[in-house]
C-alpha cells in the first residue's frame, strides 16, 4: 500500500470514528455542582423525614378521632335512653296522680255518707240509744235487729274512712316518690345532654385537627414529590454530562491516534 492510500484509509478511519453515534454536540449539556446534588438530597430526605411523622401524626389522630366519635355515639344513646326513662316516669307520676284524685273522689264520697249518717242518727234522737230503744221497739227482736243495724253502719261507715284515709296517703307517698323520680330523671337527662354536647365539641375539635394535619401531610407530599423529581433531574444531567465527557475523550483519543499513523506514515 503507498503512502498516499494509507492517509487516505486513516483519515477513514477518523472520520468513521467522529460521525459515529457518539459525536459530540455544538454545546456541553448542563453540570449540576456536587453542592447543588448534595442540596438536593438533603431537601428530599428532610421532606420524606417530615411525611413520615405527618404520616404518623394522622394515624395517631385518625385513632383518637374514632374514639372520640364512638363516645360521642355513646353519650347520645345515654340521651335517648334518660328521655325514654324520663318519659316514663311522667308516665307514672301522672297514673299515681290519677290514683291520687280517685281516691279522693272516694274519700269525699264516703265522707258525704258519713256525715249523712252522724246527720241522721242526731235527727233520729233517743231512738238511737238504748232506752229510746226499749221505748220504742214492738218486740224484742226488733230491738236486736235495730242495735245491730246501727253497729254494722257505723263500724262500715268508719272502716271505710279509714282504709281509704290509708290509700290516700300510700297513692300520695306514690305519688311524691314519682314527682322526685322525674326530678331526678331531669337532671339525668340534662346531664346526658351535657355530656353529648361536651363529646360533639370534642369529636369535631378533633376532626379539625385531623383535617388540619392531613392538609399539612398533603403538602408535605407535594413538595416530597417535587423535590424527588428535582433531584431526579440533577442526577440525570449529571450522568448526561459524564457521557458526554466520555464520549469526548473517546473521540480525542482516536483523533490523537489517527494524527500518529499519519505523522508515521508520512516519515517513510
Amino acid at each position: 500500500m503507498t503512502a498516499l492510500a494509507t492517509v487516505v484509509a486513516i483519515a477513514s478511519v477518523v472520520l468513521a470514528v467522529v460521525a459515529g453515534p457518539g459525536t459530540s454536540s455544538a454545546s456541553p449539556p448542563p453540570n449540576p455542582s456536587n453542592q447543588q446534588i448534595t442540596d438536593a438530597q438533603a431537601a428530599k430526605d428532610a421532606l420524606g423525614g417530615q411525611v413520615g411523622l405527618l404520616t404518623a401524626q394522622v394515624t395517631a389522630l385518625q385513632a383518637q378521632l374514632d374514639k372520640l366519635r364512638s363516645n360521642a355515639e355513646l353519650a347520645e344513646q345515654k340521651v335517648a335512653q334518660a328521655i325514654e326513662q324520663l318519659q316514663q316516669a311522667q308516665d307514672a307520676a301522672a297514673a299515681a296522680q290519677t290514683q291520687v284524685k280517685t281516691a279522693q273522689a272516694a274519700i269525699d264520697k264516703a265522707q258525704a255518707s258519713f256525715t249523712e249518717f252522724i246527720r241522721s242518727s242526731y235527727m233520729s234522737g233517743p231512738d238511737i240509744g238504748s232506752a229510746g230503744g226499749l221505748l220504742t221497739a214492738t218486740d224484742p227482736q226488733a230491738l236486736l235487729q235495730r242495735s245491730d243495724d246501727l253497729h254494722y253502719t257505723a263500724a262500715h261507715q268508719i272502716s271505710a274512712i279509714d282504709d281509704l284515709d290509708r290509700a290516700s296517703v300510700a297513692k300520695s307517698n306514690a305519688d311524691a316518690n314519682a314527682r322526685g323520680a322525674v326530678r331526678t330523671e331531669q337532671a339525668a337527662e340534662t346531664t346526658a345532654a351535657a355530656a353529648k354536647v361536651n363529646a360533639d365539641a370534642a369529636a369535631a375539635a378533633a376532626a379539625a385537627q385531623t383535617a388540619q394535619v392531613q392538609a399539612s401531610l398533603s403538602s408535605t407530599q407535594s413538595q416530597l414529590d417535587t423535590a424527588q423529581a428535582n433531584l431526579a433531574t440533577l442526577n440525570n444531567q449529571r450522568a448526561a454530562y459524564d457521557a458526554y465527557v466520555a464520549e469526548q475523550a473517546r473521540i480525542a483519543a482516536a483523533a490523537a491516534a489517527a494524527a500518529a499513523a499519519m505523522r508515521a506514515c508520512s516519515a517513510t
